[in-house]
């Protein structure tokens, strides 16, 4: 066997591995379920809905944005009723983050923009290592301006040609949003360990330093880089 195959054997052990880890790191074993704490809402905030992927990496680092209250992962844009982690995929929902937001503080646009920015947005059967609709990316609407603000800033981004691919992210009316189970919410505070592992080997983290800086040469984002 000569260097080029062993390579390629290596290779493909590798991809095998990563598969595996991020399946089982994906998987509701050994969930700390840690109780959720109920929060009053302030009446002079806002929210919205997002899709980008695991929602333990979307709502990680829009919690880490200036002018956000809370972040909530929950399932959404499906026709079933009370979803839960087993069967929201069967329902038509994805996995998705309700952001509690304050207007004066942060922008709707900055929140398109930081869910672009913060995913693969060019992927529209899944997400990294995680495969399915369920995974794909989305921005749920509550009226006009905030559709016209989402569709500007994608044909901002796709304009620049800050990804390789066209942008496939879909805008679509906002339907309820059902939050996800106790264990989900906050699940990088609480499995850090796991959840540091799960997002380094789904690929997620390089593929976001790479195109925040090709959006910082296109003069496209000028803010502050949320830590991983």
């Amino acid at each position: 066997m000569n260097k080029r195959d062993k390579l390629k054997i290596l290779g493909g052990l590798i991809l095998v591995a990563s598969i595996f880890l991020i399946v089982v790191l994906r998987s509701n074993l050994f969930i700390n379920n840690n109780s959720m704490k109920n929060i009053t809402i302030p009446i002079n905030a806002k929210t919205a809905v997002f899709a980008g992927g695991c929602f333990w990496c979307v709502e990680a680092d829009f919690e880490k944005l200036q002018g956000i209250f809370k972040v909530t992962s929950g399932y959404s844009g499906g026709e079933s009723e009370n979803p839960t982690y087993e069967n929201y995929a069967e329902g038509g929902h994805r996995e998705v983050v309700e952001v509690t937001y304050y207007p004066k503080k942060t922008t709707y646009k900055n929140l398109v923009e930081h869910i672009i920015l913060y995913t693969d947005p060019t992927d529209a059967n899944g997400s990294f290592g995680d495969r399915g609709v369920q995974y794909s990316p989305a921005i749920y609407y509550e009226n006009k301006e905030e559709k016209n603000i989402a569709q500007a800033v994608i044909d901002e981004i796709d304009a620049k040609k800050i990804y390789d691919k066209p942008l496939d992210v879909e805008i679509l009316p906002r339907k309820k949003f059902w939050a996800a189970e106790e264990y989900h919410q906050d699940y990088y505070k609480k499995n850090n360990v796991r959840y540091k592992l799960y997002r380094s080997a789904s690929g997620r983290n390089s593929f976001i330093e790479k195109h925040q800086g090709k959006a910082r040469e296109k003069n496209f984002f000028q803010g502050d880089e949320v830590p991983f």
